[in-house]
């Protein structure tokens, strides 16, 4: 494994995925594990609620990454406001 990122992009009907950006390594080149937490701004969580946040492994066999991986956004309440999160 040579990278698992946290990623920006959407889909485009006619071009694909399209890339925008790494947000955050969650596994570091040359690594077998990985963990971490993630505090988003509120533009990046209105990104993970449309879809638009997803993780990406990167690989020797996958040097320009594999299929995305969606990422499911907690249900419940959040934790600064207090508000209702669907």
């Amino acid at each position: 494994m040579r990278l698992v990122a946290l990623q920006r992009g959407d889909s485009d009907s006619q071009k694909g995925d399209v890339f925008r950006g790494v947000l955050f390594r969650v596994v570091e080149p040359g690594s077998l594990r990985g963990s971490g937490k993630v505090v988003l701004r509120y533009p990046f969580r209105q990104e993970l609620t449309r879809g638009d946040l997803y993780l990406r492994v990167y690989t020797r066999e996958h040097p320009l990454g594999t299929t995305r991986m969606a990422i499911v956004p907690p249900q419940g309440r959040d934790r600064t406001s207090g508000k209702e999160v669907r």
